[in-house]
């Protein structure tokens, strides 16, 4: 049974296996599924009407960029934001950060921040993209989102990326839900403007919910409830917004530049290149309408505050999304490459790489001095973490790898007991990436790499699979 196929009238075999709770947010789920699909059927499919601009903050964007990114912010004054978070994570989930920076009615630039993959805090990367957005969330601008701001940043904190300063907040949820409703404003603010500044309680059915938090309602929002974004832009522009992929592996690298495609996670049974490339270009669209949509329902809200504002954007950029199909979106969300593009999988510490780099040329005999102070200074772990490196960029049996998600209860004791239970045998090499939460399992053969791609599905270590097996 496909997932939009999914019905409470004819439950699966393996429904009846499920706990309870199991089953609560089995049926919670398929009931957001066939209401999603119900409006699929009803409405013409969501397309931003604006020209925009993407861009993805990474440890690979250049500083160039991002200088480009903190004169635009300068120069603008309204920005929508929303936020993705890591299906089946608990606490720091957070994944992904969109702001728009409305630039016009008509033009705007959209940055996707992949919080998994950036730079290191002390780089001067990091600290340009934390002055951005700075600037973004201070100088008394329009900060408007679908629900509480605080809320959408809840999971980010530990990030020390993002800073609420002065700005003015627009829950523009509350404001839809409730057109004649008080505002709860902030005791520091000093300016009221004449479109409302105020907090709600929760989110919207749908958006950014937790599997485990069950409600036994239907999924339409009724009077007194906050409206959905899903039912706002339905009711408003008569347009189906998609939102099957609001539970999803947000923190998988959704730019294509980043090469985390060429690891299976979303292809069933083989690793299928298209599929994975596919599903990252879906979600990158999915963000970006999250975003355009709040936007658009907030410009039809509010027009007199856009009667006289008009920012250009920033010269040498090709604004080109407009009035454009769905595929040609993600065709345009395609890298282009060159030369085939190669992953790299560096294990030492940065700690260790700083020893053995020179940092300038030498003189031979100077060199060799250094060199052999480096070597006696290396501790006994270090050389082994050396050696152990030198291996697995030459032997051929450090090659064959398998990289899953995995629930953080796990260590290396279950795992080892949990592939023996399935006859897997790797090549010992187990290494649990506690940041990203994965864990990246090595394989000595062909035969044994196979074996283990068959068995081992992308949730096999899982909350539910621990919940089953210990």
């Amino acid at each position: 049974m496909s997932r939009q196929a999914r019905s409470l009238s004819e439950l699966p075999e393996y429904y009846y296996t499920l706990t309870t709770k199991q089953q609560r947010n089995w049926r919670k789920n398929t009931k957001k599924i066939q209401y999603n699909e119900s409006l699929r059927e009803r409405y013409a499919p969501y397309r931003p009407s604006s020209n925009i601009i993407i861009t993805h903050l990474h440890h690979q964007t250049s500083i160039e960029t991002v200088e480009t990114l903190i004169k635009q912010a300068k120069e603008t004054k309204i920005f929508t934001v929303d936020t993705e978070c890591q299906k089946g994570e608990r606490e720091q989930s957070g994944a992904l950060i969109q702001i728009q920076f409305i630039h016009s009615i008509n033009e705007s630039t959209i940055i996707l921040i992949e919080t998994n993959f950036l730079p290191a805090p002390q780089t001067t990367l990091f600290n340009k993209i934390k002055e951005l957005c700075e600037i973004i969330f201070n100088n008394g601008n329009d900060i408007i989102s679908w629900g509480p701001i605080k809320k959408e940043f809840k999971e980010f904190h530990h990030l020390n990326l993002i800073d609420i300063g002065k700005i003015v907040e627009y829950n523009l949820q509350f404001l839809f839900s409730n057109p004649n409703g008080k505002p709860i404003t902030h005791p520091a603010r000093e300016k009221r403007d004449e479109i409302t500044r105020c907090s709600f309680i929760d989110d919207t059915p749908g958006d950014n919910e937790s599997d485990d938090d069950y409600d036994d309602q239907p999924v339409q929002s009724t009077s007194g409830e906050p409206a959905s974004l899903q039912d706002a832009v339905a009711t408003t522009f008569n347009k189906y917004l998609d939102k099957s992929l609001t539970l999803n592996y947000w923190k998988c690298g959704i730019d294509l530049n980043l090469n985390t495609w060429r690891t299976r996670l979303f292809s069933r049974n083989r690793y299928d290149e298209n599929i994975e490339k596919e599903q990252r270009n879906e979600m990158a669209k999915y963000a970006i309408n999250d975003c355009t949509s709040v936007a658009e329902l907030f410009i039809h809200m509010y027009p007199e505050k856009f009667n006289n504002y008009s920012i250009p954007p920033a010269k040498n950029y090709i604004n080109d999304l407009s009035d454009i199909s769905d595929d040609e979106l993600i065709e345009m969300l395609r890298p282009k490459f060159n030369n085939k593009q190669h992953e790299l999988i560096v294990t030492t510490t940065q700690q260790e790489m700083d020893e053995i780099n020179q940092p300038e040329p030498q003189q031979p005999q100077e060199i060799n001095q250094q060199q052999q102070q480096q070597q006696n200074t290396l501790t006994k772990q270090q050389k082994k973490n050396l050696k152990l490196k030198g291996k697995q960029q030459n032997l051929p049996q450090f090659q064959l790898k398998i990289k899953r998600p995995i629930y953080y209860r796990y260590d290396y004791r279950k795992i080892r007991s949990q592939l023996l239970d399935d006859k897997i045998y790797t090549s010992k090499q187990i290494t649990i990436d506690r940041k990203y939460s994965e864990v990246v399992i090595g394989f000595k053969t062909q035969e044994r790499f196979q074996y283990a791609t068959k068995i081992m599905r992308i949730n096999y270590f899982s909350k539910e699979s621990y919940n089953n097996r210990w």
